[in-house]
């Protein structure tokens, strides 16, 4: 599995709710990817959210502490550590979820980026909207994300 092809599997974000409270951001979301899904947890702590990612997809997997440090492999090889990092945007209501990862292969480059997440009417779906990568604004190389809320509680 590529390491652009795991940078586009997660889409992670900011949240931003038009009619809605933090609480409603307070969960499990979900997508499906491949074979398997990938899900993002947000709880909330003081100043923003804990966030875990956890994805299963064939022989990629991905499990995260609650310190929002995360490591994803495929088989039994690490291929990457990724780091997490919710926090409040400059509008009323919006958190921006700030996303790091460290390939193990040292010819590969680090990645971050930040996305925005739009919860959608009624709050059972958001999606994920690219504001940046490696610090440039997004040229959209990332797509649009939509997840879907599994659990009105966080992994």
């Amino acid at each position: 599995m590529s390491f652009r092809v795991a940078t586009m599997v997660l889409g992670c974000a900011l949240l931003v709710g038009a009619c809605g409270s933090p609480q409603e951001f307070t969960g499990t979301w979900e997508r499906p990817v491949g074979e398997g899904f990938s899900s993002l947890s947000f709880d909330p702590i003081d100043g923003g959210y804990r966030v875990r990612w956890a994805k299963v997809d064939g022989r990629a997997t991905v499990r995260c502490d609650d310190d929002g440090l995360c490591e994803e492999y495929f088989g039994n090889d690490k291929v990457c550590d990724w780091k997490f990092a919710a926090r409040a945007g400059e509008a009323d209501g919006e958190l921006l979820l700030e996303v790091h990862g460290n390939p193990v292969d040292a010819s590969t480059a680090p990645v971050s980026y930040v996305d925005r997440l739009v919860l959608e009417p009624g709050g059972r779906a958001l999606e994920a909207h690219p504001l940046s990568t490696d610090g440039a604004p997004d040229d959209t190389s990332r797509p649009i994300l939509r997840f879907r809320k599994v659990s009105d509680l966080p992994l």
